[in-house]
């Protein structure tokens, strides 16, 4: 309205709406944000933003990098980061947990056995075969990781047994 005055529910609407708005979606700034950076706005706790108020607010903040953009793009980066760790399996920084899921799943379908020792390449023909995963859900790089840390000595082949529990709990 041309009143001068914002209320939240019209900044909530500038924020979230497509156009005219700026478009910023729950993932990069929460509900939780949004009413903080609201309180932030209304320095006289009125329930509504002055263009007075508007424009103070804007001379102190800003120009600074803890700018709302700013805000919005460290979340969508630590997002990015969080995607990465899930889905890049590396065992020493404990990351690609989905990864190590998929080879949990894949070991509980096989029955423990004991059988001889498992080289590296019997490894893989395990995890394509019997343990059912693709080589775009867990590609050799995966296998390749899980195996140095199951075969730590480097000793070039493991007891069945070993692998499978490493597998099943690693």
């Amino acid at each position: 309205d041309d009143s001068g005055q914002m209320h939240f529910e019209e900044f909530d609407h500038l924020c979230r709406a497509i156009y005219p708005g700026l478009n910023i979606d729950r993932k990069h700034l929460s509900d939780a944000g949004l009413k903080g950076l609201w309180r932030a706005l209304d320095a006289d706790r009125s329930g509504s933003v002055s263009v007075q108020e508007f424009m103070v607010f804007m001379r102190r903040h800003g120009m600074h990098h803890e700018t709302l953009a700013y805000n919005v793009h460290k979340t969508h980066q630590h997002a990015l980061d969080a995607e990465e760790a899930e889905n890049t399996l590396d065992i020493k920084r404990g990351t690609g947990f989905r990864k190590l899921e998929l080879l949990k799943a894949g070991a509980r379908n096989v029955p423990s056995e004991r059988g001889p020792d498992v080289s590296e390449w019997d490894f893989i023909a395990l995890v394509r075969g019997p343990f059912g995963l693709t080589e775009d859900a867990f590609d050799d790089d995966d296998a390749a990781e899980c195996w140095n840390a199951i075969d730590h000595r480097g000793a070039g082949f493991v007891p069945n047994k070993i692998l499978m529990d490493w597998c099943r709990n690693p």
